[in-house]
């Protein structure tokens, strides 16, 4: 994740599919745990 903007307690950010752990349907960056990713796939993204 690519932060652009920061202050006041708001953070302004962009992400991509690149990089992620994910695999088949959720295929790379998914970030959802309201999916049925693997929970464990999701938690690495979001750590990415």
């Amino acid at each position: 994740m690519t932060f652009i903007l920061r202050g006041d307690g708001v953070s302004v950010a962009f992400s991509t599919r690149v990089g992620g752990v994910s695999e088949g349907a959720y295929e790379s960056l998914n970030l959802g745990l309201n999916t049925a990713d693997v929970p464990a796939n999701v938690l690495a993204n979001r750590a990415r």
